[in-house]
Formats: structure tokens, sequence, C-alpha cells
């Protein structure tokens, strides 16, 4: 059975083509109170519904200016440059990240070994009464295995929202968009 690939459909309200990339200045007093580019409601929308099927973003776009085409050939520009940018900062977040898990994982390692060193010398110590010592040994093994949480958390499950995201704007940078005048009220 095939895995059928999705779109996320999304539409989007903007004053001009340029609030795709730019946050627009909020006007309580006019009505319009987003503070986040339409690249980033559309990134909200799409992580919110995000799963391995996604495969393109499409998104309506209701412009209370019409764009010129110079406009639009800028706005596709920007959408393909801030691709490659986040593609560079979120590749290096990744490597950062796996980095720090490695690291964390040796520490961790050498943590744990210790603590089972100290775990067996508690469990095999004659001065100390059955429980204390029990009470001991396990609660090194215990320890040793707390540090290593962090470690498996960073190189298991860190990266993933980072790489989702990378995903994403790399759907954004491709992503047709049709433009819409709005409907007179």
């Amino acid at each position: 059975m095939s895995d059928p690939k999705t779109v996320q459909h999304v539409s989007l309200r903007l004053a001009r083509l340029e609030e795709l990339v730019v946050a627009p200045e909020p006007d309580p007093l006019a009505g319009r109170f987003e503070e986040r580019s339409g690249v980033d409601r559309i990134l909200d929308a799409a992580r919110a519904h995000f799963n391995r099927r996604l495969a393109a973003i499409e998104a309506k776009l209701v412009l209370d200016e019409q764009p010129s085409p110079e406009e639009r050939r800028k706005v596709d520009d920007a959408l393909k440059a801030l691709w490659r940018y986040q593609d560079e900062r979120l590749g290096e977040q990744i490597v950062t990240i796996r980095r720090d898990g490695l690291r964390a994982l040796a520490k961790g390692c050498v943590f744990l070994l210790i603590c089972m060193a100290i775990s067996a010398v508690a469990s095999n110590s004659t001065i100390l009464p059955d429980i204390v010592q029990s009470l001991v040994s396990e609660g090194f093994i215990i320890a040793g295995w707390v540090a290593l949480w962090l470690p498996m958390e960073l190189l298991l499950y860190e990266w993933w929202p980072v790489s989702r995201d990378r995903k994403l704007y790399r759907m954004i940078a491709e992503m047709k968009y049709s433009i819409e005048a709005p409907r007179p009220a």
C-alpha cells in the first residue's frame, strides 16, 4: 500500500505581499493585531498538522493591495533566500545538538561507571547494615542511569523539531501561492 503525500493548505490575510516575509506593524485602532510575518504563520500552521506524509505547502493570500510583478519576484527571491539562511542555521543547530549529545553521553558513561563501582563496593561492604548497603548500592545505580537521561534525550529527540523546521522551510521556499483581492463587505 502506497503512502499518499499530503499538501498543507493555508489561507492568510495580508495588507501587502511583503508581509509574507516581513512582520507587519500592528495597528490596533485599524483592527490589525498580527505581529508575525506570513512565513511564521504558515510555519505555525504546518507544525500543527505536520506528519511524515506532508509533501508541499500551498497558500492562498488575500491581499489589500495587489502586488506588481516586480514585488512578486522580490518576495519569491526572499523566500528562497530565507530557506537558504534557515537551512544553514538549522543545519548548524543539528550539528551542535549532536555534538552536545555525544559529549554528554561520554560524561554520562564515565559517571555511570563510577556509580557502578561505588555500588559494587557498597554491596560487598560488611560494615554497613543490609538495608543501608542495598539503599546505597541501588541508589548509585539509579543515579548513574539518570545521568544518561540528557544525552539520550539530545541524541534521540532534541533534533527532531529542528529537522522538521528545516523541511518546512524548504517547502515554503517551493510553496505555490495564489493571490486574491478581499471580498467587499
